[in-house]
């Protein structure tokens, strides 16, 4: 076993809050570039204003009521060797520093909760973090929190809100506007590729006014590719389910801290006929966490984070979470491992401006 730390972090914002309270499917993934395909998810009009109302009407309870979303992807982890880069290291947003000695007395602004209608139409949630971009609109979040590859379907109704706390959206309700994901992940389940990059309009209080970009509101995370593992890296997320000490609801941002360090997951794969037949290791990246496994997806995983700033370089998503010892209580959280492919998805992301609903 890797020694672990558990942390629980303060409050996400002291802001005052705004309160919060159908449409057009999902259209078919398209190719944006080589090994990335994308989705359009709402455009500007009133299909993007429906979706506000759904999230905000009755008193926000349909936020309130919505359960987290889990990995469809099946992973067995063991301790294995580490994944490779595959290109020199490469960081986004190179004017952030570390400030020492490090803390999370200031956890990050841009971190919040994804909700969305799964393909039974049930209101659900992932983790989420704004993401440092040209046009100050892009979020990172699991690419199952946008993406179910088992039905080949995209989730409905995707809003960002960071620092959510009980149905509260102080800095606004930022409606998606495209989603940008792996190809392999979307054809394969490839867990090696469980990241999402979407890109969002400008925000919204309850009463749909406009409240401005993302980027502007909440700030944003760097971007760190190709870095060797065993770096320590800060992972947030709205953990929620049982601890010894007593159970996690999901309602705060708690966080745990450790190196990284390879894990091998066994991954299904489809066939050349479609069917999900293949099973194959992959290299993944792990963290030891003694938070409850619920509520993780998607939970951002922070290199050299500066609490000053409230702003680190984004290293990884949890994407799984496993008891590798057996003693029936969580111990790893694991990510995809980014590299070059992950800055490709970002990218095309980034390319992309929004604008108002």
């Amino acid at each position: 076993m890797h020694p672990r730390t558990r942390h629980l972090a303060l409050p996400l914002c002291v802001l005052a809050a705004v309160g919060l309270a159908g449409g057009l499917p999902a259209a078919a993934p398209a190719q944006a570039a080589d090994d990335v395909t994308y989705v359009p998810l709402a455009g500007a009009g009133a299909y993007a204003r429906g979706i506000v109302d759904y999230w905000v009407k009755n008193s926000a309870a349909n936020l309130i009521k919505a359960t987290p979303y889990k990995p469809t992807v099946t992973v067995r982890p063991s301790t294995g060797s580490e994944p490779t880069p595959d290109g020199p290291p490469g960081l986004v947003g190179e004017n952030i520093t570390p400030k020492s000695p490090q803390n999370t007395r200031n956890p990050p602004r841009s971190v919040g909760k994804v909700f969305f209608l799964d393909i039974d139409g049930n209101p659900r949630w992932c983790n989420a973090t704004a993401m440092l971009s040209q046009y100050k609109n892009v979020v990172a979040t699991a690419g199952h929190c946008v993406y179910e590859p088992t039905s080949q379907t995209y989730h409905s109704y995707w809003v960002f809100i960071p620092c959510y706390y009980e149905g509260k959206a102080p800095l606004g309700i930022y409606v998606g506007k495209h989603g940008y994901a792996h190809s392999d992940f979307n054809s394969r389940r490839d867990s090696r590729r469980d990241y999402s990059f979407v890109t969002v309009h400008n925000g919204v209080d309850s009463n749909l006014s406009d409240v401005g970009r993302l980027g502007d509101n909440a700030g944003g995370q760097g971007l760190a590719y190709n870095q060797k593992v065993g770096d320590n890296v800060r992972v947030f997320g709205y953990a929620s389910g049982p601890l010894p000490g007593g159970d996690l609801t999901g309602k705060t941002l708690k966080w745990t801290y450790g190196p990284s360090f390879g894990v091998v997951a066994l991954d299904w794969e489809k066939d050349r006929w479609g069917i999900p037949s293949i099973l194959r290791a992959k290299k993944l990246v792990g963290v030891s966490s003694d938070l409850p496994g619920g509520g993780l997806s998607g939970a951002a995983w922070l290199l050299d984070y500066n609490s000053g700033i409230r702003t680190g370089y984004l290293n990884g998503l949890t994407v799984g979470v496993f008891d590798t010892d057996g003693d029936h209580w969580t111990d790893t959280v694991a990510s995809s491992y980014f590299d070059s492919a992950t800055y490709r998805v970002y990218q095309a992301a980034a390319a992309l401006q929004s604008g108002a609903i």
